[in-house]
């Protein structure tokens, strides 16, 4: 199979709504990938839960919050901004489709599509780490 047939980008807002109506937790997503400055809480839910916040979802917005997620549906997700460079946010795959290298591609991806542009990790998770240092991605410094 040839992975990179599979590969999907989109705006953050509408990649939301697509993962709304096929039931993934973006939010939670973020949350795990601690990606925390883009949620809120919903006080009028139970338990409260996360989320995605409201001015990231405003189309109007887009200017301000110029985010995009290139995936492999229902297997693995880069959130990233652009802007003068490429900032990769949030690295997720799923569970059952981890070690298969999908994040590698979307990395990868996201390189080749924006060939004119630097790409710069934004993460402290170890293995977002470990694929960004192996494609001689540059990590952001705090």
């Amino acid at each position: 199979m040839n992975m990179t047939e599979q590969i999907q980008t989109c705006k953050f807002i509408d990649f939301i709504k697509i993962a709304h109506k096929n039931k993934i937790d973006f939010a939670k997503i973020m949350l795990e990938c601690g990606a925390a400055t883009f949620l809120g809480i919903d006080f009028s839910k139970p338990n409260y839960p996360y989320v995605i916040k409201k001015e990231l979802l405003d189309e109007s917005s887009y200017c301000k919050y110029p985010y995009y997620v290139t995936y492999y549906p229902y297997k693995s997700y880069v959130m990233f901004e652009i802007s003068e460079r490429i900032l990769l946010w949030v690295g997720f795959t799923e569970v059952k489709e981890r070690k298969k290298g999908y994040m590698t591609q979307l990395f990868k991806s996201i390189i080749e599509q924006f060939s004119n542009k630097e790409v710069v990790g934004d993460s402290h998770d170890k293995n977002m780490i470990q694929i960004c240092e192996s494609l001689k991605i540059k990590m952001h410094k705090d």
